[in-house]
């Protein structure tokens, strides 16, 4: 199981909400938003992210209203420290070749 500290994000253009996150990433990786989902539901990897010098965990927040989406929770509450996030500047091109290599689906 690996742990990973997510530092940035992909969304579509203009869709500022949960909804709207398509990547989550580090400096050098990212994987898509459902790719995530399927890890954190099936137990493989955790994710989290750092908010004013405290982790902040990521996890599956499914309402039933709408499509599973990813959030933060800490402190008993949930919270939009994954919108905060800057974009991943990975380009798309290189993604996709990760993703044909396997490297890309891959956290270790």
């Amino acid at each position: 199981m690996a742990d990973v500290q997510i530092t940035c994000i992909n969304r579509v253009p203009g869709d500022n909400s949960y909804d709207g996150i398509t990547h989550l990433g580090t400096a050098t990786r990212k994987w898509t938003r459902q790719q995530v989902i399927i890890w954190i539901n099936a137990k493989e990897h955790t994710f989290y992210t750092m908010k004013d010098g405290k982790r902040v965990n990521i996890h599956v927040y499914d309402d039933k209203q709408r499509p599973p989406h990813l959030q933060t929770y800490a402190d008993d509450k949930w919270a939009n420290d994954l919108l905060d996030l800057p974009e991943c500047s990975l380009q798309p091109a290189m993604a996709a070749a990760l993703e044909r290599s396997g490297a890309g689906s891959k956290l270790a």
